[in-house]
């Protein structure tokens, strides 16, 4: 078409973000040069010029001039998004996981869409960060009960996006089925509006879009849709470039793409599966960004809800595969790890849940729930389980990791030893929980993972409010119970009196 419906608007929302960032009114932060201390620290400061870098370097792939300006802007626009407070594993550094794993450069579209695909995360966020609020009006609108209606598409990219998406202007956008992708690519092609011509915006949405996880559909049905819905949108906005055999392409590398996205559910060494694990739940759970302070029920919380997530998980909604990508003997590779990881994580999580259980069900009879320091102790003082009777691990006694190890003996094996050293592309970690799980380490050696199993269903149950501590407790064996209310005592100072009596009745 000669000439794009929207684009002024488009201008005009694309040049008040730039504004605003030149401004330092950056989602919430009200001080340019306290935004800038904060993202000049140490490795941090890497992970921006790295983002400078990556656009260079797709952009001279794709023999595209862009002004040093411009791409310092789209620069500082993906690293302020991705920086927002709520974010400890969906942070800047995140992207890179998702390039080519050889030259990423011989994919620079993918880089791009790599570059964006995260930067809108409302759940996280709370809502649309302020530097993008300008930018996304009249694509979306919020109802009263915070959900996003798609508005009518007045330019040519955002009809691109909603097209490739297959939305429909007045629909709810599904919060877990591709509304943070939907928004991310929108930002990302309003940015790139002016730098990239409209058929070079197909590859990048088609790689956003390719990015929404765990469907339902099996992969090839999803995959074919989208191929689909590319063309078509391709066809209606006139792209003649974008034949079946490209848009295959671009499809192809997109799901390549986002494979890598949920690459770490297919790690060789499942510490690696579960740093990832524990990174996630500060994100979903405001409370664990306070060490010291979030309560046993918080603390609980916390893994009940990927225990439940993992438990209806199976490979094939994580990894996919399109006209041969990635080779059938990589995509089984990955799914095989893939169900080994989700087995051991949900028994490691089980036996986390199972020792929490023990401990709430401890401090309800004597006083109430209270801060996780106050009964565990803390990661560099004296800890619960300095308290506990010696006993014999059920792992070798060397950190054992094979691939080919019993779940049951892995799980022993990270209890004991921790599990990697925590990454967080970049961002402090939270230090909510110990890398090592002692107290779970010992109680795991008295039970093993059948007592475990089988003592779950109450478990469960008291969560639930319907079992009453004294019952869980009574129903345990007491080489557990005892020990943990002795321990306790030790620990906690202020109900030493109440927890010597709950293990002298619980001995009884």
């Amino acid at each position: 078409k000669a000439a794009r419906r929207g684009t002024t608007t488009a201008h005009r929302r694309t040049s008040a973000v730039v504004g605003r960032l030149q401004q330092g009114l950056l989602s919430g932060h009200q001080d340019t040069e306290d935004e800038m201390a904060r993202m000049s620290g140490g490795e941090r400061c890497g992970v921006l010029h790295r983002v400078v870098d990556a656009f260079q370097g797709a952009f001279d792939a794709l023999s595209i001039k862009v002004q040093p300006q411009k791409i310092e802007t789209l620069t500082t626009l993906v690293h302020v998004l991705m920086s927002q407070e709520g974010r400890f594993y969906h942070t800047t550094g995140h992207v890179f996981d998702l390039f080519p794993p050889d030259d990423p450069m011989d994919k620079p579209l993918v880089v791009l869409a790599a570059l964006f695909h995260d930067v809108i995360y409302t759940q996280i966020d709370h809502g649309l960060p302020s530097a993008v609020q300008e930018m996304l009006a009249g694509v979306v609108e919020q109802t009263v009960d915070k959900a996003y209606v798609l508005c009518k598409p007045d330019n040519d990219c955002v009809e691109l996006a909603v097209r490739v998406f297959g939305f429909t202007p007045g629909q709810v956008l599904p919060m877990y089925g591709g509304l943070n992708e939907f928004l991310s690519c929108v930002v990302a092609l309003l940015s790139l509006q002016g730098v990239l011509p409209l058929e070079l915006m197909v590859p990048v949405a088609i790689g956003i879009e390719a990015t929404v996880p765990f469907r339902d559909q099996a992969g090839a049905q999803w995959c074919d849709k989208l191929a689909e819905r590319s063309l078509k949108a391709s066809q209606h906005l006139g792209i003649a470039s974008a034949t079946q055999s490209k848009i295959d392409e671009f499809v192809s590398d997109a799901v390549d793409m986002a494979n890598r996205d949920v690459g770490g559910f297919g790690a060789a060494d499942t510490r690696d599966f579960l740093v990832n694990t524990w990174n996630l739940m500060p994100e979903t759970n405001p409370s664990l960004r306070h060490p010291g302070i979030f309560t046993l029920a918080q603390y609980r919380d916390s893994l009940v809800k990927p225990l439940r997530f993992l438990s209806g998980l199976t490979p094939e909604r994580i990894f996919h595969q399109y006209k041969g990508m990635p080779p059938s003997k990589l995509l089984a590779t990955l799914r095989l790890r893939a169900e080994r990881n989700l087995t051991i994580a949900r028994l490691y999580i089980m036996t986390k849940l199972y020792v929490s259980a023990i401990i709430e069900a401890v401090a309800a009879l004597t006083g109430g729930d209270g801060p996780v320091s106050l009964f565990l102790g803390g990661p560099d003082g004296t800890r619960l389980d300095h308290f506990l009777p010696e006993y014999t691990p059920l792992c070798p006694t060397h950190e054992s990791f094979s691939s080919d190890l019993d779940p049951t003996m892995v799980v022993a094996a990270v209890l004991l030893h921790g599990r990697s050293e925590p990454q967080s592309h970049g961002l402090p970690v939270v230090a909510f929980d110990l890398e090592k799980s002692p107290t779970a380490s010992f109680v795991f050696s008295k039970l093993g993972m059948g007592g475990i199993k089988a003592a779950f269903p109450i478990v469960e149950t008291f969560f639930e409010g319907k079992c009453e501590p004294r019952v869980l407790l009574e129903g345990q064996p007491t080489e557990v119970t005892v020990a943990v209310c002795r321990a306790m005592a030790h620990l906690v100072k202020t109900r030493q009196q109440a927890l010597e009596q709950l293990a002298d009745s619980l001995s009884g």
